[in-house]
């Protein structure tokens, strides 16, 4: 049964895990739509929220707006919570222009008062450790973990740790 239909300027939220929180909002990508429509074709992505009402209906806010540069763009992977609530997740593009689009980040948000703050956790730097596509995960150190795919022609991809 669909229970809503995002209007995040055509979002496509094909590849990502959604991720509840404790009071039942329910957290995504789209890896397109959103804002910065020249510099990403369809937009560079969001990340988004979903709150359920009494009455079954849901509302949708979003947190962040890729922009395609340093914060990254097209968010494939899903959502994972960390430490104090924090989200975590990768954006397959932008970050460095040592890519053609890009090598990627992966990302963390925090809520702030009013609002939520990205922060670049790791800007992917070359064709060997680029393009980030998968979800991250969390140990109980707070450690994360993930994998990139790189450019397939020279390398296999890789797996990478984020330290807190």
């Amino acid at each position: 049964t669909e229970i809503y239909t995002l209007s995040l300027h055509d979002a496509l939220p094909i590849y990502d895990r959604l991720a509840f929180d404790h009071a039942g909002k329910l957290y995504g990508t789209a890896n397109s739509g959103g804002s910065n429509l020249k510099k990403c074709f369809g937009g560079c992505g969001v990340v988004f929220q979903l709150t359920r009402h009494a009455d079954g209906s849901w509302t949708e806010k979003v947190l962040h707006h890729f922009t395609g540069g340093a914060d990254g763009a097209s968010p494939f992977g899903g959502l994972t919570f960390g430490r104090e609530g924090r989200l975590y997740g990768t954006a397959t593009w932008g970050g460095l222009p040592l890519c053609s689009n890009g090598c990627g980040v992966a990302f963390s948000l925090k809520h702030a008062p009013g609002k939520w703050v990205e922060h670049v956790l790791w800007t992917f730097r070359n064709i060997a450790d680029a393009y980030p596509t998968g979800d991250l995960i969390t140990d109980s150190a707070g450690n994360i973990y993930g994998t990139a795919n790189g450019d397939f022609f020279t390398t296999f991809g890789s797996v990478f740790e984020s330290a807190p």
